[in-house]
């Protein structure tokens, strides 16, 4: 896994920084308005003894560990916080995480967060996640040493229901901020799910600023902003407040930036900005204009490629215009961004 930027990095780590992927903390959040509330259905709680733990990764403030569920038998993932190291960005976090995968429980192409309880004695808050047996497309990716995944794959099996579950989430104002294949996971029946919303944001009462995501996806505007110590995103901050400090606030365009990164790393094995070096690849990211997009690979490919990762966030298309491009089409799909965006406004 890449690690990612934090918002807020020390002088001394200026760049990347460790973090856990699939990082998520729990907190009891309102459903956004429309939103289906996930489901609860077994009632766990502290007492529930899930079998077969296996723990797959320990950060700093949590454990993730795969288990089975006593009731229904089926594997889940077990996302483990303790409560003694939570700072207030964790709690922010949480409130954040658990608020876009609520509001965002109808969508099919989505992990689905089962339930959160809270273990008073042990000072723990758990998070029970669907498991998504197939794993993720990194691994795939790491596996196919370098092919890439192929382009009609790429293109029909994982853009498109991206796009059309980015389509939804950016109406509801949603931003995931961390689209990588590290947070793309496959279920048993082989759909491709998005997860991991440790870095998502409401835009429409918070101003999304922070620098922070994994480095080569981050969009231009992301990494243009600087990393403010004194200030973290909430409802409080204002543009002016920022405009002071130097950073903007962004929107729907970096989720579009990261898709055509993840577009051109599925198809050719490595994602586009790769510098060798963290300092290299973010000045590749900021300035540079020059995108190895193979013959091979086609040109509607090419074309998808470039349109996504325009530098100025402005002349990106939105995700609904993206659905419609002739490489999806190419590759199958049969399109329907428009009418994806129409039916979202018609109720």
């Amino acid at each position: 896994d890449r690690p990612r930027i934090p918002a807020h990095p020390s002088p001394a780590k200026h760049a990347l920084a460790a973090a856990a992927a699939g990082e998520v903390v729990a907190a009891v959040v309102a459903v956004g308005e429309g939103a289906v509330p996930p489901p609860l259905f077994p009632a766990y709680d502290a007492s529930t003894p899930f079998s077969h733990r296996a723990e797959l990764y320990r950060g700093a403030v949590s454990t993730i560990l795969a288990a089975r569920c006593p009731v229904t038998g089926r594997p889940v993932i077990l996302k483990e916080y303790e409560r003694v190291r939570m700072k207030a960005k964790h709690v922010a976090r949480v409130a954040r995480e658990v608020a876009a995968m609520t509001a965002l429980a109808d969508l099919p192409a989505v992990v689905r967060l089962h339930a959160r309880f809270d273990d008073e004695v042990a000072g723990r808050i758990t998070l029970v996640v669907e498991h998504c047996t197939g794993g993720d497309l990194f691994r795939a990716l790491v596996l196919a040493r370098g092919a890439g995944l192929g382009a009609r794959y790429a293109a029909a099996s994982v853009v498109a229901p991206l796009l059309r579950t980015l389509v939804v989430a950016h109406s509801r104002g949603i931003l995931h901020r961390d689209i990588k294949p590290e947070n793309l996971f496959v279920g048993g029946d082989g759909a491709v799910k998005l997860g991991d919303f440790g870095l998502a944001i409401d835009s429409r009462s918070e101003l999304p600023f922070s620098r922070s995501g994994t480095l080569d996806y981050m969009a231009p505007e992301v990494l243009a902003n600087p990393a403010l110590a004194d200030v973290d995103e909430g409802p409080g901050v204002t543009r002016a407040a920022l405009a002071a400090r130097g950073a903007r606030p962004y929107g729907p365009a970096v989720d579009v930036w990261a898709v055509g990164v993840l577009a051109y790393e599925l198809v050719t094995g490595r994602p586009p900005f790769d510098g060798g070096d963290e300092a290299a690849t973010a000045a590749r990211v900021l300035y540079s204009d020059a995108l190895d997009l193979p013959r091979a690979h086609g040109a509607e490919w090419a074309a998808f490629v470039r349109a996504a990762l325009a530098k100025r966030p402005g002349d990106r298309p939105t995700t609904a215009r993206l659905l419609d491009h002739a490489w999806l089409a190419l590759h199958g799909w049969a399109g329907g961004g428009r009418r994806t965006e129409e039916a979202r406004r018609a109720g």
